[in-house]
């Protein structure tokens, strides 16, 4: 939800899906794998391709509205709302105070890391994605892959 609030801060005004995203991978805020690129079963299924993340990305704005730090403007309209600026003020200031850990954030790059605590220097102590997969019928393939099932 921090890279959302961050790009529809930057950008202003009423933004679309596609836009957002773009910007979000343009940016290079957001730690790619493999596995974000592949569409979820349920969206291949039904005839779709839009890979993992951008879902990720939706689903975050589901939840950033819920909480009000975005305004419900129908379909296809992402905008931040005073609420959700106040929310990253607070979580920047936080992240730069050091009283919230950049290094736990495994889907955020580097680049990221530093827009939220300027002073971050990337490490070995930089949280890694978990084993597996993030995403859960990925994560049960590969538990059954390291079995050899």
């Amino acid at each position: 939800m921090a890279m959302l609030l961050h790009v529809l801060d930057d950008l202003k005004g009423s933004q679309r899906k596609l836009y957002v995203t773009s910007c979000i991978q343009m940016w290079g805020i957001f730690a790619f794998a493999d596995e974000d690129r592949i569409p979820y079963p349920s969206v291949k299924e039904k005839g779709g391709d839009e890979p993992r993340w951008i879902t990720l990305v939706a689903f975050a704005r589901f939840d950033c509205v819920e909480r009000g730090w975005m305004e419900d403007r129908g379909r296809d309209q992402w905008r931040i709302s005073a609420g959700g600026q106040q929310i990253l003020g607070k979580l920047k200031a936080r992240c730069s105070e050091g009283a919230l850990e950049v290094r736990h954030g495994y889907l955020w790059t580097p680049k990221f890391k530093r827009i939220l605590a300027p002073a971050y220097s990337p490490s070995n102590t930089d949280a890694k994605r978990p084993w597996g997969s993030i995403y859960d019928d990925t994560k049960f393939s590969a538990i059954l892959d390291s079995f050899g099932l």
